[in-house]
């Protein structure tokens, strides 16, 4: 078993709260297998109400009650950066997690932001190593000197801190992958309180094993060979 089936293993397991034991890892070939495996270790009654769809409804009572939109703007391909003004994020995201009690993807800095970061921490962290090198090899000074390096490394940590109000720019697209991240990062309190029906079983892994390998959703069939077909190592 290659490092992507593991790691899908150990993502499957900690969404869902399970164990999936050595013997039955190893009769596992199909992803209809995973599915059946996954299901029968859950051991969950099914419930009448998609969790997904009771989700998209209480986000979407949300949205009606905050901002002027019509329930034919909230449909699940619309777009997040549409739905929610970006000055308003931050309030709306801290309202999500104290009134529905759950974890939601982070909000993340802008593009522009975000490169600017990128490039400060390599010319900081680079930087700081050469001349830190130069000034202990030919000006002798002391071993302390390769702190420098370190001290950019903790001003850029400093300064990704100082810039957390700027973190206003979503990482999914559309309203269906928020609310499927949603349900990952908070799978396990749903199956304890709400149970789960097989189809949400099967989003949830499919989304994990796409997260894990770059596959596309659409070409992930319940009778295709894990390491053959997926090409999954």
């Amino acid at each position: 078993m290659g490092l992507d089936s593991v790691e899908i293993l150990m993502d499957v397991e900690d969404a869902f709260g399970i164990t999936i034991p050595v013997q039955a890892v190893e009769k596992i070939v199909t992803l209809a297998d995973l599915y059946e495996t996954v299901w029968h270790l859950v051991n969950s009654k099914l419930t009448h109400a998609c969790i997904s769809s009771t989700f998209f409804y209480r986000i979407r009572a949300s949205l009606l009650q905050e901002f002027n939109h019509s329930k034919n703007d909230i449909t699940l391909t619309s777009r997040m950066d549409s739905l929610i003004p970006r000055k308003d994020r931050r309030r709306v995201y801290q309202y999500w997690q104290e009134s529905l009690k759950l974890e939601l993807p982070k909000l993340v800095l802008p593009p522009s932001i975000k490169k600017s970061l990128f490039f400060a921490n390599r010319i900081l962290f680079g930087g700081g190593l050469v001349l830190s090198v130069l000034l202990f090899w030919r000006y002798e000074f002391s071993a302390w000197i390769f702190l420098l390096p370190v001290l950019g490394i903790g001003s850029i940590r400093l300064l990704e801190k100082l810039l957390d109000p700027w973190r206003v720019v979503f990482n999914e697209e559309s309203l269906q992958l928020f609310i499927q991240q949603v349900l990952l990062l908070n799978y396990a309190g749903f199956v304890a309180t709400e149970g789960i029906t097989r189809l949400e079983m099967i989003k949830i892994i499919n989304a994990i094993i796409v997260k894990i390998t770059g596959i596309r959703l659409d070409e992930l069939q319940s009778h295709q060979r894990i390491g053959h077909d997926l090409g999954i190592d």
